[in-house]
């Protein structure tokens, strides 16, 4: 009796479920299309606002999580660890600029981020960034004599298309998302508190970056900080592109 008892007190508190009336797998799924097209019936029906607050809460809440919106960017010094920095209008094609990327900012955009070619409009729309990517340790011991800032490019939302290969006319976003090469990475679409009801793409490009020298301030105003996540992501990316091997082959005719 005493073993049977404890028998009883080891079975686990779930083992009842096996003869419950549970759902099956297949009745599941043969309910998941009926369910689902309610469900696309009525989203049809909202507001066209309503639907736009639905899909800026994705925005919102990538903010939240992987970047930090600087309150008093005045106050924050550009070389920073993971500081983004808006590149001023007096920098943007002068000839420092030029030296440090090898070409105007039109050009640099096309071939480093666009898809396709932007007109003026566009071009205009989009701001260019500098991202700092120093090592942490280096930060930490203030023990640093170079900093590297890779290339970065906010984008609204609207104009991602000319950033993935999406045809002009095509309005509806496509599923597969293919940028302008392998060096770039989407840090993911953002929103800022001064303007909410806007979202924004932060494109960085890990093969074009510029290098300043320790406590050079970068002739901008810093607008955000990438999260420490975030900042391991793009540099796990960056380390990642920088060892790709390469290998030369002879082939016969």
């Amino acid at each position: 009796m005493e073993e049977s008892a404890a028998a009883e007190i080891r079975r686990p508190c779930y083992a009842g479920l096996s003869s419950a009336k549970l759902p099956t797998s297949s009745n599941l799924r043969s309910a998941l299309p009926e369910r689902m097209s309610v469900v696309s019936q009525y989203s049809s029906r909202w507001p066209a606002h309503r639907r736009s607050q639905q899909t800026d809460a994705a925005a919102r809440l990538n903010s939240s999580y992987l970047i930090e919106e600087l309150s008093q960017p005045n106050t924050v010094n550009s070389w920073g660890r993971g500081i983004v920095t808006e590149l001023g209008p007096d920098f943007v094609n002068s000839d420092e600029f030029v030296r440090a990327f090898g070409c105007d900012g039109a050009v640099l955009i096309r071939q480093e981020f666009a898809t396709r070619d932007l007109n003026d409009d566009e071009r205009r729309e989009v701001k260019l960034q500098l991202v700092e990517l120093g090592p942490e340790c280096d930060h930490v011991q203030s023990k640093i004599s170079t900093h590297r800032y890779l290339l970065g490019l906010l984008v609204p939302n609207s104009l991602i298309g000319a950033f993935t290969a999406q045809p002009r006319e095509q309005k509806k976003p496509s599923s597969k998302v293919t940028l302008r090469n392998d060096s770039v990475i989407d840090i993911g679409k953002i929103a800022f508190a001064q303007t909410p009801d806007e979202s924004w793409h932060l494109l960085v490009s890990c093969r074009c970056f510029m290098a300043l020298a320790a406590k050079t301030s970068v002739k901008g105003k810093p607008r955000l900080r990438l999260r420490r996540t975030t900042l391991e992501e793009l540099a796990h990316r960056y380390a990642t592109h920088a060892r790709r091997p390469g290998v030369m082959r002879f082939h016969e005719n």
